[in-house]
């Protein structure tokens, strides 16, 4: 392994160790299993209706459409998590969006464009999960948190260390739950690494 390698899995270690706030789930071939383990758990803690969800980034197809949305509209997901509203970055984008996941769901969905302050103020979402572009999640997490939502992330959180400890303090405050979606966190290769990297000190 390289030298940059290594300074890289130390920085997402550090991160690991400090978003004591967020909860992390491993994901590894099947992502979705354990995903819907996580999201079943949060239902479990709240009342029997079904969970508003609001999911900024889910466009008509794509990486959201194709790999972490699907669970959501099967058996056990679709009782406990009812999608009411996307987000995308664009007007055009997001109607389509909404009126795919409209006929998808056989309820009303409704888009949301630009920033994420209008879907986290929708009455209707009390979740929302957050899968754009990394540079682009603080800025989508902040007003969610903001009005009190619970948040889902992918992983990485932020940029940066920094930006990821501003968002644990701002979700600490709000006293919401959150949660930090790892990809292969679980793969075999991946923990080999780490341990490695952690018995090197």
């Amino acid at each position: 392994m390289t030298l940059v390698s290594r300074l890289m899995w130390r920085i997402s270690i550090r991160l690991v160790v400090v978003m004591r706030s967020f909860t992390f789930t491993a994901q590894h071939n099947n992502k979705s299993h354990l995903l819907t383990h996580r999201l079943i758990s949060m239902a479990s803690s709240t009342a029997t209706k079904a969970i508003g969800l609001g999911f900024v980034g889910l466009s008509a197809n794509g990486w959201a459409s194709n790999a972490l949305a699907p669970p959501l509209f099967q058996a056990p997901l679709n009782d406990q998590y009812k999608l009411v509203a996307v987000s995308t970055s664009r007007a055009a984008s997001a109607e389509e969006s909404a009126k795919v996941h409209t006929e998808k769901t056989g309820h009303v969905v409704k888009g949301y464009h630009g920033s994420t302050e209008a879907i986290a103020a929708d009455p209707d979402v009390q979740f929302v999960a957050v899968a754009v572009k990394v540079p682009d999640h603080a800025a989508a997490i902040k007003p969610i948190l903001a009005a009190k939502k619970d948040v889902f992330s992918e992983w990485p959180l932020a940029r940066n260390l920094e930006e990821a400890k501003e968002l644990a303090v701002l979700a600490k405050e709000a006293g919401v739950r959150t949660l930090v979606g790892l990809q292969e966190w679980q793969s075999p290769l991946v923990n080999k690494v780490r341990m490695e990297l952690l018995t090197a000190g």
